[in-house]
């Protein structure tokens, strides 16, 4: 082989020595580049997942708060549906009531009147008394003196025992039956009493006594309020100073 020969495989081998490390240059910057790209991606993703995970808590938490906000509303719509029913009751006793009250009222101006019309008044006895002295025979001087007065010696009074009176009841207490009067007398033994007890007490049905204790509130016997126990609805009642009043007539 020729100097010359070598001299060009030697020029060949250092071109394409250069050309070679042009490349490895250039694919070191690209991987470089590759890498640096590959870091902001890695970067970005663990932001992405950082927010995913963010977002996931958050959706926990909007799901907890669904389940409690519909357990929320079934306890709500439970206790509608009681205070509803309570409602009613009270409605359908308060108009049995008040058309009770209404008949009593009416009962009592019939029996005022009547007591009116039955006792004259003072004009009217005055003028009796007037006609009585008019109408009483004159007697003279001389028909008194024939007229023979026997005088009875005094008999001894025996004092009777003073029978006792029968208490007047008022037209409200004849309303009040057997019933309506345990009840009555079952709230007046306590401060406050819930209806619960009431019916636990007299033995009637929990419907029953809420019935009973409405129509004893219509009279204004006793006084009624509702409180939240334990997620519950409880009733309670409470005598009226009328309501004891009436429970000495009673008694």
């Amino acid at each position: 082989m020729s100097i010359e020969q070598e001299d060009a495989d030697i020029l060949e081998y250092y071109k394409s020595y250069g050309v070679l490390r042009r490349q490895i240059e250039i694919l070191k910057l690209e991987l470089k580049g590759l890498t640096s790209e590959r870091e902001r991606l890695k970067n970005e993703i663990l932001s992405l997942l950082d927010k995913a995970e963010a977002l996931r808590r958050e959706v926990d938490e909007l799901e907890e708060k669904r389940r409690v906000l519909e357990s929320e509303i079934k306890r709500l719509e439970a206790e509608r549906e009681k205070l509803v029913q309570e409602i009613q009751i009270v409605k359908t006793a308060g108009i049995s009531a008040i058309k009770s009250y209404e008949e009593s009222m009416v009962l009592t101006e019939v029996l005022q009147e009547l007591l009116k019309k039955r006792k004259p008044s003072a004009e009217e006895e005055r003028k009796v008394e007037e006609a009585v002295k008019k109408e009483a025979p004159r007697v003279s001087e001389k028909e008194r003196a024939a007229v023979k007065v026997e005088v009875k010696p005094r008999e001894k009074k025996v004092e009777k025992p003073a029978a006792k009176k029968p208490v007047k009841r008022s037209v409200l207490a004849t309303l009040i039956d057997k019933n309506m009067k345990s009840v009555l007398e079952v709230i007046a033994a306590s401060d406050e009493i819930d209806v619960s007890e009431v019916a636990l007490r007299t033995g009637l049905s929990l419907t029953s006594v809420r019935s009973i204790a409405a129509i004893l509130w219509g009279y204004n016997l006793v006084e009624m309020r509702s409180e939240k126990i334990d997620d519950k609805i409880s009733v309670k009642y409470r005598i009226t100073e009328k309501g004891r009043k009436i429970l000495e007539e009673l008694a």
